[in-house]
C-alpha cells in the first residue's frame, strides 16, 4: 500500500470516516470544514495519492450556501458507505446537503449530486412476526436468496427463489430470536423475527 503523500496540511478538524470506491478514490467525513487550505464542508473526495479531487463538491463563493453537510452541530459526515450501484451513503449529524434540507442521511448519486430516489427498506414485508409456522414475505423485487440466521451466526435456514417466494416453514426452528437475510435485486434487506 502507498503512504497518502497530500502535499499541503490535510483536513482542517476532525475526519471521522474513509471510504474508498473501486476507482481508488478516497472519500473522508467528519466536521471537515477544509482540506489543504481549500473549503469543503463535512464530505470530500481525495484523489488515490491524497490530493484533493477538484472536481468532487467544490466550493462556489458565489452561491448562498456552502457544498456539502451543514447543520447545527457541526454538520458532518461521521459514517460513509459506496454501495454497489456506485452511490454513496453517507450519515452524520447534518441537517442539509448544499441547500437541500436532509436530515442526518443522504444518498448521493456517485458524485456530489443528491439521490432523489426513495430508499428500498420498506421493499420487503413480512408478517407474521412473532411467527408460529409459516412467515409470509412480500417483495417489490424478486427475492434471489433468502437465509435465516440464529443469534450465534448459524444458518438455520436457506432458500433460493424468485418471484415464487411466499412463504417459508418455520415450524421446524426452536423458539427464540432470528435474524432473516434476503437478497434482493435492489439489495440486501435484513429483519429480526421472533419464533414462538
Amino acid at each position: 500500500m502507498q503512504p497518502l503523500t497530500p502535499g499541503g496540511t490535510g483536513a482542517f478538524n476532525p475526519v471521522s470516516a474513509i471510504e474508498i470506491d473501486p476507482q481508488g478514490r478516497i472519500y473522508i467525513g467528519g466536521i471537515i470544514s477544509q482540506y489543504n487550505g481549500e473549503l469543503r464542508s463535512g464530505i470530500a473526495r481525495l484523489n488515490s495519492d491524497g490530493t484533493l479531487d477538484t472536481l468532487f463538491n467544490p466550493h462556489n463563493p458565489v452561491a448562498a450556501y456552502y457544498n456539502g453537510f451543514s447543520g447545527d452541530f457541526g454538520g458532518g459526515a461521521s459514517f460513509i458507505k459506496i454501495v454497489q450501484d456506485g452511490k454513496v451513503l453517507a450519515g452524520g449529524t447534518f441537517s442539509k446537503y448544499k441547500n437541500t434540507t436532509i436530515n442526518n442521511i443522504a444518498r448521493l448519486n456517485g458524485g456530489e449530486f443528491l439521490g432523489t430516489e426513495t430508499f428500498t427498506k420498506n421493499a420487503i414485508t413480512y408478517y407474521p412476526n412473532p411467527v408460529s409456522d409459516k412467515l409470509y414475505i412480500q417483495s417489490a423485487d424478486a427475492v434471489t436468496s433468502l437465509q435465516v440466521v440464529s443469534l450465534t451466526g448459524q444458518v438455520v435456514k436457506q432458500a433460493a427463489a424468485a418471484w415464487g417466494l411466499e412463504a417459508i416453514d418455520m415450524s421446524g426452528l426452536q423458539a427464540g430470536c432470528y435474524i432473516v437475510n434476503a437478497v434482493t435485486a435492489s439489495g440486501t434487506v435484513n429483519f429480526k423475527i421472533a419464533k414462538k
